[in-house]
C-alpha cells in the first residue's frame, strides 16, 4: 500500500460530522510525505443500523471502488478497516 513506510508525522481530527470520524495523516517513507484522509465510524464503534440509514463505510468504499472502476474520477481506497483491526469499521485514501 504504502511503500517504505516510515513514521505518522502528523494528524488531525475535522470537526463536523456527528455520526462519522474525518482524520488527516501526514505519513512518510524514506523519500515521500502523504497526506491521507481516514474516515471511520464515532468513536471506532459500529453503528447499529435499520433500514433506511447510512450503508456504512465499509459499503461506502465498496462504492467508492466500483465508481473508480467503472471511470468516475474518486479518490482510490488504499485501505479497508474492520472492527478486529482496532481501529473500528473505516478506510483509507489520498487526502
Amino acid at each position: 500500500m504504502l511503500p517504505d513506510y516510515r513514521e505518522l508525522r502528523a494528524y488531525a481530527r475535522l470537526t463536523g460530522g456527528a455520526s462519522q470520524e474525518t482524520y488527516q495523516l501526514d505519513i512518510s517513507g524514506a523519500d515521500y510525505v502523504y497526506r491521507l484522509a481516514f474516515r471511520r465510524e464515532a468513536g471506532g464503534q459500529p453503528i447499529k443500523r435499520s433500514g433506511g440509514q447510512a450503508a456504512g463505510l465499509l459499503n461506502e468504499a465498496r462504492l467508492l471502488y466500483a465508481a473508480r472502476r467503472a471511470g468516475v474520477p474518486v479518490p482510490e481506497v488504499l485501505a479497508e478497516f474492520v472492527p478486529s483491526d482496532g481501529l473500528g469499521e473505516g478506510f483509507l485514501m489520498p487526502w
